[in-house]
């Protein structure tokens, strides 16, 4: 238990759960109507000491959820109630986290940057208050990164025709499925980064879809050539995609980013987030996206 001015901060229990998704209902203003799941989404289940909660009383007001990937920590979430707020909890929780992250092995300390489960890429500049708090613990911004939103409800002209693209000979396009898994993982493990545990999820998450594009010349060594994914941590949003080096500049890309979010409109949805953008010019010509959400990435100062 780690005691403090505002109260006491606990390691987290399954119990605690129900009481912060509404938590994170009433905090986390620009992530609704999905907010709730992110309790879910970001809690470390290979690190369960990574998540604290603070308690006023006998009831839940906050946490901090982390994971820790080789030597880098990350503070995934950090939440207090409304009701709660400038009392010092969030700094408390800060505290008790990065002791634990410590703890476990962690060398530097980011806010933000964190993969494969994520429900941003950093600190979403509209929670001006905890930028302000990571500042003053110390944070200092590494880096930034942005969202962009796709409107799929004006989107006739380039999703209508879905399905009857033009494609190279002899190139493939079908979906990923459970029997591609072994041949697939060291095709997406080259791209680096955690790409292959992101796509490979889509196996086993409702809602969720990689499509692919595939050379086929009716041998068990057909080749892939491009990826897109959509649904893998939060249900509107778009990513990872990739396109081997060997088959750029083909329209590949664009052919698996479109029927990514047709099948989002198919769900339902009115708009698309394409996460974590790397390049904004493509998806800005392809899909007219543009920028929507601005995210700042911490780093723990020497």
């Amino acid at each position: 238990m780690f005691e403090s001015s505002a109260g006491q901060v606990r390691g987290a229990e399954a119990a605690d759960i129900p009481a912060l998704r509404r938590i994170a209902t009433q905090s986390l203003r620009w992530d609704q109507p999905d907010a709730s799941s992110f309790v879910e989404l970001l809690w470390p289940q290979d690190n369960p000491e990574l998540a604290v909660v603070a308690i006023d009383g006998s009831e839940p007001v906050g946490c901090a959820l982390g994971s820790l990937r080789g030597e880098r920590g990350h503070v995934n979430l950090l939440m207090v109630a409304p009701g709660a707020r400038g009392r010092g909890f969030g700094k408390a929780l800060l505290q008790a986290l990065e002791q634990r992250l410590e703890s476990a092995g962690a060398q530097r300390i980011f806010v933000g940057g964190a993969s494969p489960r994520f429900a941003w890429a950093g600190v979403d500049v509209r929670y001006s208050a905890a930028g302000f708090l990571l500042e003053s613990a110390g944070y200092v911004r590494a880096s930034q990164a942005v969202n962009m939103t796709v409107d799929l409800t004006e989107a006739e002209s380039w999703l209508d025709d879905v399905g009857s693209e033009t494609v190279p000979e002899g190139v493939t396009l079908r979906l990923l499925r459970e029997d591609d898994r072994a041949a697939v993982t060291p095709w997406l493990a080259s791209f680096g980064g955690t790409w292959l545990e992101e796509t490979l999820a889509t196996l086993e998450q409702p809602g969720s879809g990689c499509h692919l594009a595939i050379r086929d010349n009716g041998t068990p060594d057909a080749a892939y050539l491009g990826f897109a994914c959509y649904g893998v941590n939060r249900a509107d949003w778009f990513g990872p995609m990739g396109t081997d080096e060997a088959s750029r500049g083909l329209g590949i890309g664009s052919v698996l980013l479109r029927r990514c979010l047709a099948d989002l409109r198919a769900a339902g949805y009115d708009s698309a987030q394409i996460a974590w953008v790397g390049p904004t010019k493509f998806y800005a010509k392809v899909v007219d996206a543009y920028i929507d959400r601005v995210f700042w990435i911490y780093r723990k100062a020497d």
